[in-house]
């Protein structure tokens, strides 16, 4: 196995940025999770795996609210150093992303060190080749990251447990 199971021949972004990543090892998680007024929105957010070899690979819906964006780089705020009081008032009015380190938390605990040993891209109620998502297969557990209505919804999942 190639680590690599997706229909057809397809071939996409996501492909090329995932591929490398099997058997290499998660190392830390964030998750990027809108807060607004002291709580965070945990249902939904992008999401920031750390592997050992490749450095930071970031999940979150594209632009277009239905397809998966994968890049091999790190989740920054774009308001980080230079908050102007504007800035502080819109958030206190309306909220803001903020990364969280869920390294320690369960589930994303249970994946550290896991190696990746493959992925599946997804295709739900997409036309074309619009990926939607991937599966990811890490040391016994699958890690989904699915676009959901402009959201990408990631969840682990333990099958053998």
């Amino acid at each position: 196995m190639d680590g690599l199971t997706v229909p057809g021949e397809f071939v996409s972004d996501t492909v090329s940025v995932l591929r490398p990543l099997v058997n290499d090892r998660v190392v830390g998680c964030r998750r990027i999770f809108f807060q607004f007024a002291g709580s965070f929105d945990t249902a939904s957010g992008p999401l920031e795996l750390l592997t050992r070899d490749h450095g930071p690979v970031l999940f979150e819906a594209g632009a277009d609210g239905d397809s998966l964006a994968v890049r091999n780089e790190q989740w920054i705020d774009p308001f980080e150093g230079k908050v102007t009081e504007e800035n502080l008032e819109w958030i206190a009015s309306h909220g803001t992303w903020t990364a969280v380190d869920v390294s320690g938390d369960l589930p994303w605990a249970s994946l550290l060190n896991g190696t990746i040993d493959e992925f599946e891209v997804v295709h739900e109620n997409a036309i074309g080749d619009i990926v939607t998502g991937t599966r990811i297969h890490i040391g016994g557990a699958i890690l989904s990251a699915l676009v959901r209505a402009d959201d990408l919804v990631v969840e682990v999942q333990r099958p053998n447990q």
